[in-house]
Protein backbone atom coordinates (compact mmCIF):
# COMPACT_ATOMS: atom_id res chain seq x y z
CA UNK A 1 0.00 0.00 0.00
CA UNK A 2 1.34 3.44 -0.87
CA UNK A 3 0.13 7.00 -0.31
CA UNK A 4 -0.13 9.53 -3.12
CA UNK A 5 -0.85 13.26 -3.11
CA UNK A 6 -4.40 14.15 -2.15
CA UNK A 7 -4.71 11.46 0.56
CA UNK A 8 -5.17 8.71 -2.03
CA UNK A 9 -4.10 5.20 -1.02
CA UNK A 10 -3.18 2.74 -3.76
CA UNK A 11 -3.34 -0.93 -2.86
CA UNK A 12 -0.90 -3.18 -4.66
CA UNK A 13 -2.28 -6.54 -5.71
CA UNK A 14 -0.93 -9.31 -3.47
CA UNK A 15 0.50 -12.41 -5.13
CA UNK A 16 -2.00 -14.55 -3.18
CA UNK A 17 -5.03 -13.11 -5.00
CA UNK A 18 -4.92 -15.87 -7.59
CA UNK A 19 -4.46 -18.65 -5.03
CA UNK A 20 -7.85 -20.19 -4.08
CA UNK A 21 -6.34 -21.96 -1.05
CA UNK A 22 -5.77 -18.65 0.76
CA UNK A 23 -8.67 -17.27 2.80
CA UNK A 24 -9.55 -13.71 1.73
CA UNK A 25 -12.21 -13.09 4.35
CA UNK A 26 -12.12 -9.75 6.13
CA UNK A 27 -10.78 -10.03 9.70
CA UNK A 28 -12.89 -8.51 12.48
CA UNK A 29 -12.29 -4.75 12.70
CA UNK A 30 -10.71 -4.44 9.27
CA UNK A 31 -12.18 -1.49 7.31
CA UNK A 32 -14.65 -2.12 4.54
CA UNK A 33 -14.21 -0.44 1.16
CA UNK A 34 -17.19 1.61 0.02
CA UNK A 35 -17.82 3.27 -3.32
CA UNK A 36 -18.86 6.92 -3.13
CA UNK A 37 -22.39 5.85 -4.01
CA UNK A 38 -22.53 3.16 -1.30
CA UNK A 39 -21.01 5.55 1.26
CA UNK A 40 -23.61 8.16 0.32
CA UNK A 41 -26.47 5.72 0.86
CA UNK A 42 -24.91 4.44 4.09
CA UNK A 43 -24.43 7.80 5.79
CA UNK A 44 -26.89 10.08 3.98
CA UNK A 45 -24.24 12.49 2.68
CA UNK A 46 -24.56 13.37 -1.03
CA UNK A 47 -21.97 11.86 -3.40
CA UNK A 48 -20.76 15.32 -4.47
CA UNK A 49 -20.19 16.30 -0.82
CA UNK A 50 -18.15 13.13 -0.23
CA UNK A 51 -16.12 13.85 -3.37
CA UNK A 52 -15.47 17.41 -2.10
CA UNK A 53 -14.34 16.06 1.29
CA UNK A 54 -11.83 13.83 -0.53
CA UNK A 55 -10.59 16.66 -2.78
CA UNK A 56 -10.15 19.00 0.23
CA UNK A 57 -8.17 16.36 2.14
CA UNK A 58 -10.72 15.76 4.90
CA UNK A 59 -11.33 12.16 3.85
CA UNK A 60 -8.81 9.73 2.36
CA UNK A 61 -9.71 7.86 -0.83
CA UNK A 62 -8.51 4.49 -2.06
CA UNK A 63 -7.69 3.71 -5.69
CA UNK A 64 -7.23 0.16 -6.86
CA UNK A 65 -4.75 -0.45 -9.71
CA UNK A 66 -6.47 -0.32 -13.09
CA UNK A 67 -9.74 0.93 -11.61
CA UNK A 68 -11.07 4.48 -11.99
CA UNK A 69 -13.66 4.14 -9.24
CA UNK A 70 -13.03 5.95 -5.95
CA UNK A 71 -13.39 3.92 -2.75
CA UNK A 72 -13.63 5.10 0.84
CA UNK A 73 -12.56 3.31 3.98
CA UNK A 74 -15.70 2.74 6.05
CA UNK A 75 -13.78 3.30 9.30
CA UNK A 76 -12.41 6.64 8.01
CA UNK A 77 -15.93 7.73 7.08
CA UNK A 78 -17.32 6.76 10.50
CA UNK A 79 -14.46 8.59 12.24
CA UNK A 80 -15.10 11.75 10.19
CA UNK A 81 -18.79 11.64 11.05
CA UNK A 82 -17.96 11.23 14.77
CA UNK A 83 -15.49 14.16 14.69
CA UNK A 84 -18.07 16.27 12.89
CA UNK A 85 -20.78 15.86 15.51
CA UNK A 86 -21.68 19.11 17.23
CA UNK A 87 -23.47 19.50 20.53
CA UNK A 88 -25.61 22.59 20.67
CA UNK A 89 -26.61 24.09 23.99
CA UNK A 90 -29.96 25.79 24.28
Amino acid sequence: MSRHPGNTVVLEQPEAMGNPSINHTRPRGMPRLLTLQAASVSCGVPVNSLRDLVLRGHLASISLPGCRRIYLDGDDLRALLERSKAVRNG
